[in-house]
Protein backbone atom coordinates (compact mmCIF):
# COMPACT_ATOMS: atom_id res chain seq x y z
CA UNK A 1 0.00 0.00 0.00
CA UNK A 2 1.26 3.46 -0.83
CA UNK A 3 1.65 6.07 1.89
CA UNK A 4 0.69 9.72 1.65
CA UNK A 5 1.99 12.51 3.81
CA UNK A 6 1.32 16.13 4.61
CA UNK A 7 3.63 18.61 6.28
CA UNK A 8 2.65 21.76 8.12
CA UNK A 9 5.18 24.33 9.32
CA UNK A 10 4.62 26.84 12.12
CA UNK A 11 6.30 30.15 12.75
CA UNK A 12 5.90 29.81 16.52
CA UNK A 13 9.08 29.39 18.56
CA UNK A 14 10.72 25.99 18.22
CA UNK A 15 9.98 23.43 20.92
CA UNK A 16 12.68 22.82 23.52
CA UNK A 17 14.36 19.48 22.75
CA UNK A 18 13.11 17.91 26.00
CA UNK A 19 9.52 18.88 25.11
CA UNK A 20 9.31 17.00 21.79
CA UNK A 21 9.06 13.65 23.61
CA UNK A 22 6.07 14.94 25.60
CA UNK A 23 4.19 16.98 22.98
CA UNK A 24 1.57 14.33 22.26
CA UNK A 25 0.90 13.51 25.93
CA UNK A 26 -2.50 14.65 27.23
CA UNK A 27 -2.39 17.90 29.20
CA UNK A 28 1.20 18.74 28.21
CA UNK A 29 1.50 22.35 27.10
CA UNK A 30 4.31 24.81 26.52
CA UNK A 31 1.88 27.70 27.06
CA UNK A 32 1.49 29.62 30.29
CA UNK A 33 -1.04 28.81 32.99
CA UNK A 34 -4.60 29.31 31.76
CA UNK A 35 -3.51 29.59 28.10
CA UNK A 36 -4.19 26.07 26.92
CA UNK A 37 -5.35 22.64 28.04
CA UNK A 38 -2.67 20.63 26.26
CA UNK A 39 -5.16 18.39 24.49
CA UNK A 40 -4.97 19.48 20.85
CA UNK A 41 -1.87 17.55 19.79
CA UNK A 42 -2.84 14.53 21.89
CA UNK A 43 -6.26 14.35 20.21
CA UNK A 44 -4.71 14.87 16.76
CA UNK A 45 -2.11 12.17 17.39
CA UNK A 46 -4.77 9.63 18.41
CA UNK A 47 -7.04 10.40 15.44
CA UNK A 48 -4.15 9.87 13.02
CA UNK A 49 -3.07 6.71 14.89
CA UNK A 50 -6.65 5.33 14.75
CA UNK A 51 -6.45 5.59 10.95
CA UNK A 52 -3.18 3.63 10.90
CA UNK A 53 -0.94 6.66 10.45
CA UNK A 54 1.67 8.60 12.31
CA UNK A 55 2.07 12.20 13.46
CA UNK A 56 5.54 13.54 14.19
CA UNK A 57 7.21 16.87 14.87
CA UNK A 58 10.67 18.30 14.30
CA UNK A 59 12.14 21.72 14.80
CA UNK A 60 12.72 23.61 11.57
CA UNK A 61 16.27 24.83 10.91
CA UNK A 62 14.99 28.40 10.40
CA UNK A 63 12.88 28.36 13.57
CA UNK A 64 9.42 27.07 14.32
CA UNK A 65 8.32 23.48 13.98
CA UNK A 66 7.29 21.12 11.19
CA UNK A 67 4.51 18.59 11.79
CA UNK A 68 4.23 15.57 9.50
CA UNK A 69 1.15 13.37 9.11
CA UNK A 70 1.60 10.08 7.27
CA UNK A 71 -1.37 7.88 6.28
CA UNK A 72 -2.10 5.01 3.91
CA UNK A 73 -3.16 6.40 0.56
CA UNK A 74 -6.86 5.98 -0.18
CA UNK A 75 -7.81 3.44 -2.78
CA UNK A 76 -9.48 4.78 -5.89
CA UNK A 77 -13.27 4.60 -5.67
CA UNK A 78 -15.14 2.87 -8.50
CA UNK A 79 -18.23 5.04 -8.31
CA UNK A 80 -19.27 8.13 -6.42
CA UNK A 81 -21.19 7.85 -3.18
CA UNK A 82 -24.73 9.15 -3.19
Amino acid sequence: MQRSYSRCATTAPAFPRRSTDLLFDPFFTTKGVGKGLGLGLSISYNIVKDFGGSLSVANHADGGAVFRIELDAAEKMKEAAE
